[in-house]
């Protein structure tokens, strides 16, 4: 039921924004509330720009709808806050003895190194010496 529920609402939502963004959902209810603040001279707010830039980023569309990205925005932060614990669930436990050591050759020394999601490893490896 649950995983149901998370796959219809990130369809219509998937339609709109892009889910795979990397963002908290703190942020996106910060970028949702600058958008609502802004007043009559938002054009000259450097935070309303910045807001409206961020949206733009993870918008589908090519026009600004304050109403829409104000919705968008806190349809995902709630959206990021539903889906966050069931994919954590789905995740193996980390086990330090199944973890590679990979020669970091610059250090000259091996090194335990912990993929995650947000993380990838952004340098090539060797494998330790024998």
């Amino acid at each position: 039921e649950l995983v149901a529920k998370l796959t219809s609402s990130a369809d219509g939502l998937g339609k709109r924004v892009s889910l795979t963004a990397e963002r908290e959902p703190q942020n996106l209810r910060k970028i949702a509330f600058q958008i609502t603040d802004a007043g009559a001279l938002r054009f000259l707010s450097s935070a309303y720009r910045s807001a409206r830039q961020a949206y733009m980023e993870l918008s589908y569309s090519n026009q600004f709808d304050r109403v829409a990205a104000v919705s968008d925005l806190k349809a995902l932060a709630d959206w990021l806050v539903r889906i966050t614990p069931y994919l954590a669930s789905m995740l193996p436990a980390p086990n330090p003895e199944s973890m590679p050591i990979i020669y970091n050759t610059a250090m000259k020394m091996p090194m335990l190194v912990v993929f995650t999601p947000r993380s990838p490893a952004a340098c090539t490896a060797t494998t330790a010496p024998a």
